[in-house]
């Protein structure tokens, strides 16, 4: 079992062929298969994941192994902030605007490009910007504008999902305000 750490705090294990991603607080990020056996792992400046390792070998015999070098890109896009707390709104009418920001993180790539495949919200919570279903490329983000209507008294509670192509999606940031009457 091989072990790292990333700047986040996030750790990743790589073992008997599965690499897997945990964030900070414990939660399960994802799990990537390969053929062979982690050795040695590290994460670069750009946030990739490399692990390197042995695979069985391509053209000798059964007994045979090869030396595989497997650079794992990480989450092409970030949220942020991560939840949204609206306050008190009185029940049927709407709160005032708060913002998400989905940013590019992986510019430095030709493939980084963020295909944005979709954006919805749950509970008494609504887009109010239509943010475009189109590609992030290097250094572009996007505002996801939210309001709270709140349709009864109390702690409300939703999502804001926003769905891409890279490790990490679907993004999740959590909303919640109160309905007052």
């Amino acid at each position: 079992m091989v072990l790292a750490v990333d700047q986040f705090g996030d750790l990743y294990v790589a073992s008997h062929g599965t690499v897997v991603k945990y964030r900070a607080d414990g939660l399960q990020q994802w799990v990537q298969q390969f053929t062979g056996t982690g050795q040695d792992m590290t994460v670069g400046g750009d946030d990739g994941l490399f692990v390197a390792g042995t695979t069985p070998g391509i053209g000798g015999g059964a007994n045979t192994s090869d030396w595989i070098t497997i650079d794992y890109v990480q989450d092409g896009a970030k949220v942020s902030p991560t939840s949204l707390t609206f306050g008190n709104q009185k029940v049927g009418t709407q709160s005032a605007m708060q913002s998400v920001t989905l940013a590019d993180t992986a510019a430095r790539l030709a493939e980084s490009r963020v295909n944005i495949a979709s954006i919805s919200t749950s509970g008494d919570f609504h887009q109010t910007n239509n943010c475009p279903l189109t590609l992030l490329v290097a250094n572009q983000s996007r505002l996801i504008q939210v309001v709270f209507r709140p349709t009864a008294t109390g702690t409300r509670m939703g999502t804001l999902t926003i769905s891409d192509q890279w490790e990490g999606s679907p993004r999740v940031v959590k909303l919640t305000g109160t309905g007052v009457q």
